[in-house]
């Protein structure tokens, strides 16, 4: 008999598995310390004993710029953007516990569970560079006619134009404390940068539902994309090659879409490498989207479950569980 508690608070989940209640828990990567030390029984087992990292699923995590609406759609500011964030920050103090790394950097949008069609030319993520940033930036207050005020007192762009307003991130409300914790940092690294950034959440169906045209679809947002079935080329492209709400960047471009238009027909897998390896590289200059660090999976199981298996395309096998 299996039984599942959906919708606890993160004290109740952690509560019921150190109590021995839960056979099979979670809690967020901000709480994995408190997770530990609530284990009653960790005298008799270490931290990985009872820790089941299954990987990360197929699909990305990333923040998402419009590219049909001001100031987002202009490419040296959506660079600044990419350039301005620090990775291996977020990767330290969001996705790091006890040695173990919780997240992976990657370049998207296809996932690396494919490693065949994953990044074929190597592309490096977005260096962390502000020297970069502000150069970027002040290329495109000088094209798009507005003005940013460094921390240091510099005014970069166009030193005679209106400052650039507050922007903001919408992200998928309610939000999790690795997102929060992670978007805080976003924030705080933009504004290195002069930029003043805000936080705001909408229900997801938002996203899907009311998110109709570019106009009306956010600068900036939180957004992750998960495909229903695992096929790297139809499904992972495309948040680079389909305008629809589903894909707030709203990218369309005729050289992508040319591509696309043959793609996911052929069977040599070296041209579609060729292919993929094209459409990486657009984008990538492109920069509509800037890649966020991909969570594993994982699990707190008791030490007396065995026969877990986790498959990140199917999800666990309940069949093949048992106490010893």
């Amino acid at each position: 008999t299996i039984i599942i508690n959906y919708a606890l608070t993160q004290n109740q989940q952690i509560e019921s598995f150190a109590s021995n209640q839960a056979q099979i828990s979670y809690a967020g990567s901000t709480n994995l310390a408190q997770m530990f030390s609530a284990y009653q029984y960790k005298k008799y087992y270490g931290f990985n004993q009872i820790f089941i990292n299954a990987g990360s699923q197929p699909g990305v995590q990333m923040i998402s710029l419009n590219t049909q609406i001001y100031p987002t759609k202009n490419v040296n500011f959506r660079l600044a953007l990419a350039h301005a964030i620090n990775f291996t920050l977020i990767l330290d103090k969001v996705f790091s516990y006890n040695g173990t790394l919780l997240a992976s950097t990657y370049v998207g949008p296809i996932s690396q569970q494919f490693p065949e069609f994953y990044n074929p030319d190597n592309l490096t993520p977005y260096t962390y560079n502000i020297q970069l940033a502000i150069s970027y930036l002040n290329k495109a207050g000088l094209q798009e006619g507005f003005s940013v005020t460094l921390p240091n007192g510099t005014v970069i762009g166009n030193t005679s134009a209106p400052p650039l307003q507050p922007l903001t991130i919408v992200y998928p409300a309610p939000i999790t404390p690795y997102l929060q914790e992670e978007l805080t940092i976003v924030v705080t690294e933009l504004s290195q940068l002069g930029l003043s950034v805000g936080l705001e959440g909408e229900a997801p169906s938002v996203f899907y539902t009311t998110w109709t045209t570019p106009q009306v679809t956010p600068a900036i947002t939180w957004f992750a994309w998960y495909p229903d079935w695992p096929d790297p080329i139809f499904q992972q492209l495309a948040p680079a090659v389909t305008t629809t709400s589903y894909f707030p960047a709203w990218m369309n471009l005729t050289s992508v879409n040319n591509i696309m238009a043959t793609l996911p027909f052929l069977t040599n897998t070296t041209q579609q490498r060729q292919l993929v390896a094209e459409i990486y590289n657009i984008t990538y200059n492109y920069a509509p989207y800037i890649w966020l660090p991909n969570p594993i999976t994982y699990f707190f199981v008791q030490p007396y479950v065995q026969g877990f298996i986790y498959n990140p395309f199917t999800g666990y096998y309940y069949n093949t569980m048992h106490y010893t």
